[in-house]
């Protein structure tokens, strides 16, 4: 991980406040302390031009606990310029309460005009330790496109420098409150996640549905309206004069019901899918142009990336046209070159699909013969005399 250019400018709330969190088992008092946390990222340009790069913001603390440190990290990739591409924002608790603290968190930027931009909230608890239990944010905060070129008169990037904010407010938790608000679930307190779990019910019940989905003799029924907020191809589908339209009724012989479920229950709750469902899904996502699915389907994909499936996510994401994720995963095998390519997966991949033994190789060393061997004399020479005189005809 790198370390930017950085400047920042803490500055704690005057002020907190009670909050109280109540339901039918018990009511739990919180106190929260407000602290906001700007940072600025000169000579941004220098930065996001280089692949796979993560820069970390400097230390900071909240003045109502000064026992937790945190620091943000703003994720950078590098794209083709006409690509549907993102970059992530994490906050990060380095140091804090054993038992954890629970945070409810704000990021966006700052304008050249000093006004907020793509705000986004959350609310978790978060204990120090690994990053998947000390971190969280959006890892589809932004495009790039959205973020380096102006957009409704509005611009982000302004002299070459980017300036995130981060408005964190804690609440101190022991273990005993932690398990009470967990059972409490702590996520209706967002109101994206009470819309979501309203959608949910409205899914589940089947309530007012008005348009039926038949797959291999099962029908899941939905809502038109729902369907086209989240994919630009059912709003094509239920705008226009198609027969889908007029019947009310969608038939999908190409996808398992299983599947379509899950696909159902993402467009109306957000929720990370099964992690055995996630090619279909990704699959699916491209087909009706579910961008935000499509991103949460990649990055579970890399994150499970490893020697052994390297290979077949490769082939994955070139028979389905999958130009990022494919460019991650030849990033991995350039960086464990010689272990992949001396697996048998690899060997007769490249016999099935040369074009990506080229793809790769562009990126690596030029001795690359020495660590497949006797695979390229498959491919080049013939191996027998019969086929020798067929290669001199």
């Amino acid at each position: 991980m790198g370390q930017s250019t950085s400047s920042s400018q803490p500055s704690a709330f005057n002020s907190e406040t009670e909050a109280s969190i109540k339901n039918e088992h018990s009511l739990v008092d919180v106190k929260w302390g407000g602290f906001s946390y700007l940072w600025t990222i000169k000579h941004f340009e220098h930065f996001h031009c280089k692949m796979n790069k993560v820069l970390k913001s400097t230390i900071f603390k909240i003045p109502s606990y000064p026992e937790c440190e945190w620091h943000l990290e703003f994720e950078l990739e590098n794209h083709e310029p006409d690509e549907s591409d993102y970059f992530a924002v994490y906050l990060c608790l380095d140091k804090g309460f054993t038992d954890g603290i629970l945070v409810k968190a704000k990021f966006y930027f700052l304008d050249d005009k000093g006004k907020a931009a793509n705000v986004r909230q959350y609310c978790k608890i978060l204990k120090p330790g690994k990053r998947s239990i000390s971190s969280w944010g959006f890892p589809a905060f932004i495009s790039k496109t959205r973020l380096l070129k102006p957009h409704a008169g509005q611009k982000i990037l302004h002299e070459d420098a980017l300036t995130i904010v981060c408005e964190l407010k804690g609440a101190t938790l022991n273990s005993t409150t932690i398990e009470t608000v967990q059972r409490c679930n702590i996520g209706p307190m967002m109101s994206e996640n009470c819309v979501s779990k309203s959608l949910e019910r409205l899914l589940l019940n089947q309530d007012l549905i008005d348009v039926t989905f038949s797959l291999n003799g099962e029908n899941f029924g939905a809502h038109k309206i729902i369907l086209a907020a989240r994919s630009p191809v059912f709003a094509a589908m239920f705008k226009h004069d198609m027969q889908e339209n007029r019947l009310n009724k969608v038939d999908i012989p190409d996808m398992k019901p299983e599947v379509f479920k899950a696909f159902l229950q993402y467009l109306y709750t957000d929720k990370t899918p099964h992690p055995g469902m996630v090619r279909e899904l990704l699959v699916a996502a491209g087909k009706y142009d579910v961008s935000g699915l499509r991103l949460l389907c990649e990055e579970m994909l890399l994150k499970d990336l490893s020697e052994e499936n390297a290979t077949d996510v490769l082939v994955f994401a070139d028979l389905y046209l999958l130009e990022h994720l494919r460019k991650q995963v030849i990033f991995y095998i350039k960086k464990h070159f010689a272990r992949i390519t001396s697996t048998q997966s690899w060997k007769n991949t490249i016999l099935e699909h040369p074009h990506l033994f080229d793809e790769v190789n562009g990126v690596n060393q030029p001795s690359v013969l020495s660590n497949l061997p006797g695979l390229f004399s498959k491919l080049m020479k013939p191996r027998s005399s019969d086929d020798m005189d067929a290669a001199r005809k």
